[in-house]
């Protein structure tokens, strides 16, 4: 990889992968918090910066099942991708991934989608997987994912209310 490489990311990376996805989904949460209002969002998402971190450290426990990758270029870490194999119906799931906002926009994304296909293919994965949000703050992920090759797309929607 041009200036940057791809490795196998242990609890010792857990901390600055978790501080990248803090910063890469604030904006979304900012979106998320204007759609349903303050009460609403404090209600369904508080503390989700910790939340986000406690659903992403098993991926760095080095399961064989559960894996994450971190992406560094000149001995900055730039972005991370974390990923599930599903070994019943050969599907490789994209979870968590994320580029620190001060380097989006560089194709890094880009080269972590084609490693973890890779790797998927190379587990003995047939299909793969990922899913993204459709607010305004995830098109840059969508058409991420649709330049990597994702190009079957089935939308869901969730709906909130306060009680």
């Amino acid at each position: 990889m041009k200036n940057g490489n791809i490795t196998p990311a242990g609890m010792n990376d857990f901390i600055v992968c978790a501080d990248i996805a803090v910063k890469a989904w604030e904006k979304g949460y900012r979106e998320y918090e204007q759609i349903l209002g303050e009460e609403l969002f404090n209600n369904i998402f508080p503390g989700w910066q910790k939340a986000k971190a406690d659903a992403m450290e098993p991926y760095f426990q080095r399961d064989s099942d559960k894996k994450a990758f971190i992406y560094t270029a000149n001995g900055i870490d730039k972005g991370y991708i974390t990923c599930r194999f599903d070994r019943t119906r050969k599907v490789g799931i994209i979870c968590n991934n994320a580029v620190s906002p001060d380097f989006q926009g560089q194709g890094i994304g880009s080269k972590m989608y084609k490693f973890i296909l890779e790797e998927f293919r190379k587990e003995g994965m047939t299909a793969a997987v990922v899913d993204t949000m459709n607010e305004d703050a995830y098109i840059p992920a969508q058409k991420a994912y649709e330049k990597a090759g994702f190009d079957k797309r089935l939308d869901r929607i969730t709906y909130y209310m306060k009680l």
